[in-house]
């Protein structure tokens, strides 16, 4: 679950990363910032259920730090998103 998890905030934070390297005529019009939004806080929503879920410890092998390494990367996807989806805005 951890690892599906760990995806998505990667192609979020993919998407938003190229949405802020291209022009806002092409990749920033406003559809792909709110899908990396999207993925971003689902990344973030799934790896929080996760840790919320699981009993054991650091160690026991049930994918708690990927857990929050998943978080992190979910947390940049959405940050990167909002910075191409106010970049779009201003641009309009």
């Amino acid at each position: 679950m951890t690892f599906g998890a760990g995806v998505i905030g990667l192609s979020s934070a993919v998407v938003a990363g190229i949405a802020l390297a291209r022009p806002t005529n092409r990749f920033a019009t406003g559809q792909w910032p709110v899908l990396s939004i999207v993925l971003g806080l689902f990344c973030v929503l799934l790896s929080m259920f996760h840790l919320a879920v699981t009993p054991a410890g650091f160690g026991a092998g049930n994918g708690r730090a990927e857990a929050i390494i998943a978080i992190v990367i979910g947390l940049i996807g959405l940050v990167l998103a909002g910075m191409a989806w106010f970049r779009s805005l201003r641009d309009k």
